[in-house]
């Protein structure tokens, strides 16, 4: 459970880096880092010798949610005001 918690925190920096930008790109990256902090959350709850590798994917998930959410917020603002 772990790995897998860093593995979505790895996902989520891809998610936040390789898709195109734009208003569904923003919200994709904005799901997959939701969800990689949810598991991350759960996975350190747990005991076991690899709880650093669950830190760590938590770790990049909330600095991708951070990312990704502030880059909608200035998608969502540019939209509505019409720039």
């Amino acid at each position: 459970m772990h790995l897998v918690a860093l593995a979505l925190g790895i996902a989520s920096v891809i998610a936040a880096f390789a898709l195109p930008g734009g208003l569904a790109a923003y919200l994709v990256s904005t799901v997959v880092s939701l969800i990689a902090v949810a598991f991350g959350h759960r996975a350190v709850e747990r005991p076991g010798d690899q709880r650093w590798a669950a830190i760590t994917g938590m770790v990049l998930s909330y600095l991708m949610l951070l990312l990704s959410l502030g880059l909608l917020i200035v998608r969502l603002t540019r939209i509505f005001m019409g720039i």
